[in-house]
């Protein structure tokens, strides 16, 4: 019998460990095998947890704690979990070491970019000049569209439209990139950083909206996950 690729997919701490049904969804329409991962501390362990893997989902969550990127929090900056930052960290590292895919979504992204050394906007409404409204609320979500910056990426991703709506619910974002890695997206209402990837792996990614919440019924939604399971 021939298995499908199994995506370790990351979860919220706290007394339980949980994840939005939809990441699963993603993965299972595209073609994966999704398995839940608890964050642990031991550096065996997620060594293990990588080997166990044929590729990493970063899911959303908490705030990056800006200790993280050496900055000191302001008032703005929401809760966080340094048990969560650490592991994924840690997670992201050793998963890059052996080149195994990486796909990062909305906090994802973020703890993706910190991993390689990059910074975040601690909170997007106080500290950038005319940014458009990033997060909005369950009854108003937000919405925009992105520029992918690269024809033949996009093209590579199978998404069909350069320019295409997505929704946003976060009031962070990478504020300078990491080490190695290039802008995949922008916003196109005032230029916020929306998409990094990593040219010199095979395939290591992250997006700021959601496209989980839209896999179903959005086709550049679903290539993103399918541009990730086939690259396992």
């Amino acid at each position: 019998m021939k298995h499908s690729k199994i995506v370790g997919i990351s979860t919220s701490c706290g007394n339980t460990y949980s994840v939005g049904a939809q990441y699963s969804k993603g993965v299972l329409l595209a073609g994966g095998t999704p398995l839940l991962l608890p964050p642990v501390k031991e550096a065996d362990k997620i060594e293990e947890l990588v080997e166990l893997c044929d590729g990493i989902l970063l899911t959303g969550g908490v705030d990056v704690d800006p200790s993280e990127y050496s900055e000191e929090r302001i008032a703005e900056c929401g809760n966080s979990s340094s048990e969560r930052d650490e592991f994924e960290i840690a997670l992201i590292k050793a998963a890059m070491h052996k080149d195994k895919p990486v796909f990062g979504v909305c906090r994802g992204l973020q703890i993706l970019n910190v991993a390689a050394g990059g910074t975040l906007w601690q909170d997007i409404p106080s500290q950038v000049k005319d940014s458009i409204t990033h997060r909005g609320t369950d009854s108003d979500p937000a919405k925009h569209n992105v520029l992918i910056q690269s024809d033949e990426l996009a093209l590579k991703l199978g998404i069909s439209d350069k320019c295409f709506e997505v929704n946003s619910y976060h009031h962070q974002a990478v504020k300078t990139i990491g080490e190695g890695m290039e802008i995949l997206a922008r916003a196109a209402g005032d230029g916020m950083i929306e998409g990094i990837y990593c040219p010199s792996k095979k395939f290591v990614l992250g997006v700021q909206w959601h496209p989980e919440l839209w896999v179903e019924n959005d086709k550049n939604a679903l290539a993103l996950f399918e541009a990730f399971i086939n690259a396992l």
